[in-house]
């Protein structure tokens, strides 16, 4: 009896390394420095199915125009040193036209996302001059507890990982929507690694951007890999 899974590149790449080195030992060069890296494509313009994610192409477009935005701004102010009466303010904005995302894992560890885009700047006399670009985005992970509260102060020490995301796989214990992207349809996820020798509880509140609380639940906390997802 034979049993097999399917391997995914995005989830480890080590079983797909090994079959490439034994199928293909001749090509194989284990000192490859890019050998621990993959691109994954999460969203291309010429896709037809399956159907997009709102969240993520809402996402990907309003970064493409912080980073057109930055760009035009960069490129007036060189342009117009002499130039006091420009403010950057003044600068104007033009329409984005995504074309591709891509994440980027290092070491089987989920590192950024790269956002392809097309944008127009104005030159001197009016003229337009549409540009090809790629902007490079990470994803920081904020954490803040409060120090007077004897319990959180606990539960910090204890605490190894925590993560919020969107359409998380129990199996691979990974979010499945790698850049984050959360829509007022989204199904939030709280993923959290605890290291403790007994168990206790506490309160989870989400608030969503608009700052009013949408769900409260109490969880008992346990040791090892645990989910919570928003009700």
């Amino acid at each position: 009896m034979f049993f097999g899974r399917k391997f995914e590149s995005v989830v480890s790449q080590g079983v797909v390394n090994k079959l490439e080195s034994w199928l293909n030992p001749q090509r194989y060069e284990s000192h490859s420095p890019t050998l621990d890296r993959f691109w994954l494509s999460i969203y291309h313009h010429h896709d037809l199915s399956p159907k997009p994610d709102d969240a993520l192409v809402t996402l990907g477009r309003s970064l493409s125009r912080i980073a057109s935005q930055l760009f035009s701004s960069k490129y007036i102010r060189r342009s117009n040193e002499e130039n006091e009466d420009l403010q950057e303010e003044n600068v104007p904005l033009y329409d984005v036209n995504l074309i591709e995302i891509s994440t980027y894992n290092l070491d089987d560890k989920f590192q950024g996302i790269l956002v392809r885009f097309q944008t127009k700047l104005s030159k001197d006399g009016g003229e337009e001059v549409t540009l090809n670009m790629e902007t490079w985005f990470k994803i920081e992970n904020k954490i803040e507890a409060t120090s007077g509260n004897q319990k959180i102060a606990k539960l910090r020490t204890k605490l190894k990982d925590i993560r919020v995301g969107g359409d998380y796989d129990q199996k691979e214990q990974i979010f499945r929507n790698f850049a984050s992207a959360l829509g007022p349809f989204g199904e939030p996820t709280l993923a959290y690694n605890v290291f403790a020798n007994e168990s206790f509880n506490v309160t989870l509140i989400w608030i969503d951007p608009a700052e009013a609380v949408q769900s409260l639940m109490n969880v008992t906390v346990t040791d090892g890999p645990t989910v919570s997802q928003c009700l």
